[in-house]
């Protein structure tokens, strides 16, 4: 299997190796749809449960391994392979700043490899793009109320001028949802 442990970006020759697959394959066109995985099947022992959620950068999942719950996003890598590595290095940035833990990462399918997932705890909310419109934050202070962990993120994101966390990113039921 191919997932890395949290924290530990993928190295450059497994890079390589995906990215001579999908030039051979040309999956470009394909629509990620008929590639992701399906509720109930494993990604890296985390079971798919439901699926919260799709964007213009990935597929959303609650899945659930050993008992915890986790969310788990695939972005389909012949699309979108270079945005989907600079996620993975701005997740443990983010990680690194305090913010939301990566708690793995890896290629799916492992045998040839289609989507890089992220795997983050699951946090029960809105999705956040949701909590936006209906709270219409519009300070980083505001977005700090929201959570710790979600307001570290986002003072994070700022300082590295990477931008806002995902769209289908959970907010903490504590703080609003």
């Amino acid at each position: 299997m191919s997932e890395a442990g949290a924290g530990r970006p993928v190295d450059e020759q497994e890079r390589q190796r995906v990215s001579r697959h999908l030039r051979m394959r040309q999956l470009v066109n394909d629509s990620p749809e008929e590639h992701l995985p399906q509720v109930g099947m494993k990604v890296a022992g985390y079971r798919m449960e439901a699926r919260l959620g799709t964007g213009g950068q990935g597929t959303v999942f609650r899945a659930r391994r050993k008992g915890r719950l986790f969310a788990v996003k695939c972005i389909f890598l012949p699309r979108a392979e270079h945005r989907a590595w600079r996620e993975l290095e701005v997740m443990v940035k983010l990680w690194d700043a305090g913010g939301l833990p990566l708690e793995g990462h890896g290629l799916w399918p492992a045998h040839e490899p289609l989507f890089l997932f992220l795997v983050t705890p699951f946090v029960r909310g809105l999705p956040l793009d949701d909590w936006a419109r209906e709270h219409n934050p519009n300070t980083r202070v505001e977005l700090y109320q929201v959570g710790e962990h979600r307001g570290r993120a986002a003072a994070g994101a700022a300082r590295m001028a990477v931008g806002a966390p995902s769209a289908r990113t959970k907010v903490a039921a504590r703080g609003g949802g």
